[in-house]
């Protein structure tokens, strides 16, 4: 069993698998020795409800936390794999919420979406920042529209090309839109209701 609930996000690295819980109460990420299944370690992120972690091109872990229904406000830790401490943290907000984190084939940008709510256009699309950068971006690459959020983010190996899904409400077919890595709309096309991630072979 793990020490807090909601397994939300995990990545393998050098024989451990690291751990996110999606909880409230959880301000760590676990290291887990997948040969036994017994947690060996834990680093401390400073950063409430952490839920997906993902790998630079200098090895080291970007922990992806918040929970916006909660009050817990959205941050992006930086972890030093070898010395299990934080090397940079930002902070975002409460509101919006940050979901579907990935990095580029060469890990050196990182790409996310946020979705607000409040049916606005505020903090509420893709964004893009590079991996040292020293603040996260103010603005989308690609801003939603009113009452549009995307759900699904892809980023094609082999064309370079972005892939967003708006899942139209989950009552409808959901809007596929194709994008250079400038932001500008290449093509559109619909699909099934309820999209939710793009896989590229």
């Amino acid at each position: 069993d793990m020490p807090k609930q909601n397994v939300e996000g995990m990545l393998f690295k050098d024989n451990a698998v690291y751990i996110a819980c999606w909880d409230t109460s959880c301000y760590s990420i676990y290291i887990l020795d997948p040969l036994s299944n017994a947690l060996k370690d834990s680093i401390y992120i400073n950063a409430a409800a952490p839920q997906s972690i993902l790998e630079d091109k200098y090895h080291r872990l970007w922990v992806f936390s918040g929970n916006p229904y909660k009050s817990k406000v959205n941050k992006i830790t930086i972890v030093d794999i070898n010395s299990k401490t934080i090397i940079k943290q930002f902070t975002l907000d409460a509101v919006s919420e940050l979901i579907k984190p990935q990095m580029n084939e060469a890990k050196d940008s990182l790409f996310y979406l946020r979705v607000n709510y409040l049916a606005n256009t505020s903090d509420n699309g893709l964004f893009v920042m590079g991996v040292d950068d020293d603040k996260i971006p103010s603005t989308a690459l690609v801003p939603c529209a009113s009452y549009q959020y995307f759900w699904a983010l892809g980023l094609d190996p082999n064309s370079n090309q972005i892939y967003l899904g708006d899942p139209k409400g989950f009552t409808q077919k959901s809007q596929v839109y194709i994008y250079n890595k400038k932001g500008i709309l290449q093509k559109q096309l619909l699909v099934n209701i309820g999209i939710s991630a793009f896989i590229f072979e």
